[in-house]
C-alpha cells in the first residue's frame, strides 16, 4: 500500500491505497498516527471512494484528498475534505478539472493544487487550484513544462514544485 500522507501539528494521516486481495482492491481508510507517542495508527473514518493513486494537500485544519484510481481503470476527480480536530469520514467538496491518478498534490497558506499525473491515455501537464474552505470545483491555471505522473510534488512559502517521475517526453 502506498498511500498519499498529511501532516497535522500532533498527528499525521494517510489515506486511500491498494492492496492485493478481493473483492475491493482500494482502500477507502484515513488513518490517523501520533507525532507524540510509538503506537500504531487508528482508522478514523473513509474516503467518499476507495481509490489508490491519489495524493493530497493539507491545512493545518483539513486535510484533502484528491483524484485516484480504482482496480477498473476508472479515474475519479473528487476533491474530499477531512477534519484534523475529529475524527470521521471526508466529505466531497468540489471537483478537479481533469480525472487523474499518479500526480501531485501542493500547498500555499490559502490552496491546494494538483499537478501533471496519468489520465488513462497520456501523463498530463494541467495544473488545477482550488480554494481551501470552500466547496467549490478548481481551475486550470496552467501548465508543467512536461506531462508527468509518479513524480514527487513539494511546496515552499511561495512557490509548487515538481520534481522527477514519469515524463511524456
Amino acid at each position: 500500500v502506498v498511500p498519499w500522507s498529511f501532516q497535522g501539528s500532533a498527528y499525521g494521516y494517510c489515506a486511500g491505497g491498494y492492496h492485493n486481495t478481493a473483492p475491493a482492491y482500494e482502500v477507502d481508510v484515513i488513518d490517523k498516527f501520533s507525532f507524540t507517542s510509538n503506537a500504531n495508527a487508528t482508522d478514523v473514518g473513509n474516503l467518499t471512494v476507495g481509490r489508490h493513486g491519489c495524493d493530497g494537500c493539507g491545512t493545518e485544519t483539513y486535510g484533502y484528498a484528491l483524484n485516484g484510481t480504482n482496480d477498473n481503470g476508472t479515474r475519479f476527480n473528487e476533491i474530499d475534505r477531512f477534519a484534523y480536530a475529529s475524527d470521521g469520514n471526508a466529505t466531497d467538496v468540489g471537483d478537479t478539472t481533469v480525472a487523474r491518478d499518479s500526480y501531485n498534490g501542493m500547498s500555499s497558506a490559502t490552496h491546494g493544487y494538483a499537478a501533471g499525473g496519468h489520465n488513462g491515455s497520456s501523463y498530463g501537464d494541467v495544473i488545477d487550484k482550488f480554494l481551501f474552505g470552500s466547496s467549490a470545483n478548481s481551475t486550470d491555471v496552467g501548465n508543467l513544462t512536461t506531462g508527468t505522473a509518479h513524480s514527487m510534488g513539494v511546496s515552499s512559502l511561495t512557490h509548487g514544485y515538481n520534481a522527477g517521475g514519469w515524463a511524456t517526453n
